[in-house]
């Protein structure tokens, strides 16, 4: 470049500083127009462009200034930059990995270059990065945040790896770094209830709360957690956030079952029901479901795995015996069942999991639960029972029994019998009132639209009972039914049944199970934390006006 050009571009740079945009790209572009492969006009105008908005445009730029210098580290900056932009992360992190390389004492490169990480999912390659990097510069603001982020990222990466012990610590340094980071608070609440320390995740929300007073995940949270009476200032906060314009709709959703979880704590029934009925209205909103084609979904169910289909696949099947499904209506007590199975030494408790769903859909791919399943040959049936076996067994070592605790699975029980003719049956159920209406008072989502009116709910519940019926009288023998009161009320027979039934020996630990520090993720994870209580038998009764159209549809008469 010639020594009038190169005054050119000084004179174009100091107009672009000053934030005179569209006179600089017309100076850039006459110097361009001379020297079109410049490397420090092609980096100044990608530069430009991003500030404008032109991500695209300054990256053809910026490619252009890498091919005359490819060790210009500012260009592969502003590249990662132009990539973020555009939403390109990976390759975001590939150039931003470069200026870093070719210019280490760059904080900003480091921490650029861990929050792209970050964001295409490489958490832990993120914080690693990032916690070098803040050894050098620990007051950085920026570079804290980015940490923090990536922090809370790596935490629930672990959550979702089962492994919470290890979340935490992640949680912590998260808030470490950045005190104020409400989501690293609730995520360090979701995780202490699930250990079971709930006055830890009491003081997680309230972090939460005080960081964010509009973050409305929190305030459910608090107000749902078992041990906690909401204040009449955190009611009044809730309403405040419920009634303001800008709060969407998920978060009045929250907010409303909030409510209803905090007015029944302070047992002003009419009003809690009111707060349920909201929450539920604003998500039949989005609902497809429909009553009628739940009714004939059963009925080919019961079609497809018939008695004499389960009889035929039990004398072919693999006689793997670990596998217990726990299942029944939400609410219907699946978790503490679980939680009593898994304080036994022999017994490794799964959780919720889609993995018998994930093998229907391995099985019959192109049709819905659950058609093609009655056309499967013993290769696919095998096939399956495989992909199941080792995803359940994962973290199971030795045991000698497997829980899966997913409710819903009652659907699939007869999949599960034809896959595994040695797995058992556990049937929770419950009063229908009360197990319909702790349904009720819930925020479910996934498969439970048929929850969000009284009809549907009380109907659902009906198929879902003759369901049970129809697999009790087509797999004698491997059905244990589990009613709840009765789990209450004469805990250690039950116990004792349940035990003889999984073909495992009494132990006094499973009175106990209270006690075990094993993790639950479900909506009971702070009951099972307690020894049995009856408070929740006849909870129905102080919504018996409301729940007229429900005890109608229960006996069939809506």
């Amino acid at each position: 470049m010639t020594k009038d050009l190169r005054q050119r571009l000084k004179a174009a740079f100091e107009i672009h500083q000053s934030g005179r945009l569209d006179e600089a790209r017309g100076l850039y572009r006459e110097i361009l127009s001379l020297e079109p492969h410049d490397a420090d006009t092609n980096n100044l105008m990608g530069l430009l462009c991003i500030q404008s908005g032109a991500p695209v445009k300054a990256a053809r730029h910026l490619k252009r200034a890498l091919r005359a210098d490819p060790e210009n580290a500012q260009a592969h900056y502003n590249l990662g930059v132009a990539y973020k932009d555009m939403e390109r992360m990976p390759e975001a992190a590939e150039a931003f990995a470069t200026a870093a390389l070719l210019d280490d004492d760059k904080i900003e490169y480091q921490s650029s270059l861990g929050n792209a990480l970050r964001l295409s999912g490489r958490a832990a390659e993120a914080v690693r990065i990032l916690e070098r990097a803040v050894r050098k510069a620990s007051g950085n603001p920026g570079l804290r945040l980015n940490l923090a982020l990536a922090q809370n990222d790596l935490g629930a990466s672990l959550i979702r790896k089962r492994a919470p012990q290890q979340a935490v610590r992640h949680f912590l340094r998260a808030i470490e770094l950045e005190p104020a980071h409400a989501r690293a608070h609730m995520n360090l609440g979701l995780t202490l209830e699930q250990l079971g320390q709930l006055a830890g995740a009491e003081r997680s929300y309230r972090a939460a709360i005080k960081a964010q007073p509009g973050f409305a995940d929190a305030h459910f949270q608090l107000a749902h957690l078992r041990t906690h009476r909401s204040s009449q200032t955190e009611i009044s906060a809730m309403k405040s956030l419920l009634k303001k314009p800008g709060t969407g709709r998920k978060d009045r959703i929250r907010l409303a079952y909030g409510l209803g979880f905090a007015m029944e704590s302070a047992e002003r029934y009419p009003e809690a029901f009111s707060y349920m009925t909201r929450a539920h209205r604003l998500q039949a909103d989005r609902s497809s479901f429909d009553i009628g084609t739940a009714c004939r979904r059963f009925e080919k169910i019961q079609h497809i795995f018939s008695k004499e289909r389960l009889a035929a696949a039990e004398a072919n099947g693999p006689p793997d015996e670990r596998p217990v499904f726990i299942v029944g209506m939400p609410r219907s007590g699946t978790t503490l069942a679980e939680q009593v199975l898994a304080s036994h030494p022999s017994v490794h408790g799964t959780g919720e999991t889609m993995a018998l769903a994930r093998a229907a859909r391995l099985a019959s791919p192109r049709q819905p639960f659950p058609g093609g399943l009655d056309q499967l040959s013993e290769d696919q049936l095998n096939a399956a029972a495989e992909a199941y076996l080792l995803e359940l067994t994962a973290d199971a070592g030795g045991a000698l029994r497997l829980t899966d605790t997913t409710p819903m699975n009652f659907l699939y029980a007869g999949f599960a019998a034809m896959l595994l003719p040695g797995a058992r049956f556990v049937f929770c159920t419950r009063d229908p009132m009360d197990n319909c209406l702790s349904i009720y008072r819930q925020m479910l989502t996934g498969a439970n639209e048929f929850t969000h009116t009284l009809e549907n709910l009380g109907a659902y519940y009906r198929l879902h009972l003759d369901l049970l019926n129809h697999w009790e009288s087509a797999l004698p023998g491997r059905v244990f039914r589990l009613q709840y009161e009765d789990l209450i009320r004469d805990n250690e027979n039950q116990v004792g049944k349940l035990l003889e039934f999984c073909g495992l020996p009494f132990d006094d630990r499973c009175l106990k199970f209270y006690e075990s520090d094993r993790v639950v993720r479900s909506p009971s994870a702070a009951q099972v934390r307690q020894p049995v209580y009856d408070t929740s038998i006849g909870a129905w009764k102080r919504y018996e006006k409301e729940l007229t159209p429900l005890m109608d549809a229960l006996r069939g008469t809506s």
